[in-house]
């Protein structure tokens, strides 16, 4: 039996919702709100972020994605609606593959990338690896300083947002359950950074939306046509 936390609302066919690195559920509370009238929305906890306790053996994005089947095998869904950000659309394509197509319903990838790290000139998009290693570097040494500033510059610029929405983005990135796990976190970033799923998206014979936010200050919105070739 999985022990992934997690936070659940209304009836219908279920919609999980699978956060990005070292956030938690919390950022869901909206989606939860509005999709209940006609869904069963779930936003988990990955293991060592939010409420979900760390696991004693490594982890993994595969690691992560069994323990979503985990969930889902042990609340008896069907007809699943998946939704990964980030790294969570990573967790989502290896998830959807371990339940089988009679399970999976669907997949949304929210600001998701196949492979985040550039592994070819020809991958222009992908994150440079010289910037991730510093990333892990600084979360090594200094480990809530530098999560919150890459949470800071990667999801909004201070410059373009109101107060008033500001505090609003305060709350569902810095909330209560932040930070996570140190060692969960760092191990969570490391697999992602050798992760490259763009083999098995082939195999992934289902409706998929991409949503990509044109001012993510990571990844360009352009990377929806690395999506779209498969």
């Amino acid at each position: 039996m999985t022990s992934l936390a997690y936070l659940s609302a209304g009836s219908g066919e279920p919609v999980i919702f699978v956060h990005g690195w070292g956030l938690n559920s919390g950022v869901w509370n909206e989606q939860l709100k509005s999709l209940s009238d006609e869904f069963r929305v779930i936003a988990v906890d990955l293991p060592g972020h939010g409420l979900t306790e760390p696991k004693d053996k490594k982890m993994t994005v595969e690691a992560a994605a069994g323990c979503l089947r985990g969930l889902v095998d042990e609340l008896a869904l069907e007809n699943v609606h998946l939704v990964g950000w980030s790294l969570g659309a990573h967790v989502v394509c290896r998830a959807a593959l371990l339940l089988g197509f009679d399970t999976s319903r669907s997949l949304t990838i929210v600001d998701g990338t196949p492979c985040f790290v550039r592994r070819k000139d020809e991958d222009g998009w992908a994150m440079p690896e010289t910037r991730t290693r510093w990333v892990l570097r600084g979360l090594e040494n200094s480990f809530v300083e530098t999560l919150t500033e890459f949470i800071t510059t990667s999801c909004y610029t201070k410059k373009e947002v109101k107060p008033n929405i500001e505090r609003i983005m305060q709350s569902v990135f810095f909330n209560e359950h932040f930070p996570p796990d140190k060692k969960s976190a760092i191990e969570l970033l490391t697999d992602f950074v050798e992760s490259d799923i763009r083999p098995m998206l082939p195999e992934l014979k289902l409706p998929c939306l991409i949503c990509h936010g044109d001012r993510d200050s990571i990844l360009p919105v352009e990377i929806t046509k690395i999506w779209e070739s498969f």
